[in-house]
């Protein structure tokens, strides 16, 4: 079932088109698919296109303006390819409060809400 924009709105906090495909479009860029834990303990969350992004949905560019890849590490997702954040609402609170947590405290670990 579709989650209408009010509730995503209210959960995300980010302000969506009303069209379900830009919505989803948006969802896969600025929302975090993953969080990528790398060799020194620090975590990288990364979008549906495994490019790296901050916890407001940003993507980290490289000095050419390029999204940054995940690079190498253990990887943990917060959900699978066939529940998407669109249609899940317990999907898309729990990616919420990754974003929420690693906006509070970038150093708190969000692998714990992973999959």
């Amino acid at each position: 079932m579709e989650i209408t924009q009010k509730r995503a709105e209210e959960i995300t906090g980010l302000e969506l088109p009303r069209s379900v495909s830009e919505r989803e479009s948006i969802f896969r860029k600025k929302l975090p698919y993953g969080v990528c834990v790398l060799s020194d303990g620090s975590e990288v969350l990364y979008n549906r296109d495994y490019e790296q992004i901050d916890p407001w949905g940003n993507p980290i560019l490289d000095e050419n303006g390029k999204p940054l890849g995940v690079g190498s590490g253990s990887n943990y997702w917060f959900y699978k390819d066939g529940s998407v954040p669109s249609e899940n609402i317990e999907v898309l609170a729990r990616i919420s409060e990754v974003m929420k947590r690693k906006r509070d405290n970038p150093q708190v670990t969000a692998r714990d809400l992973a999959m």
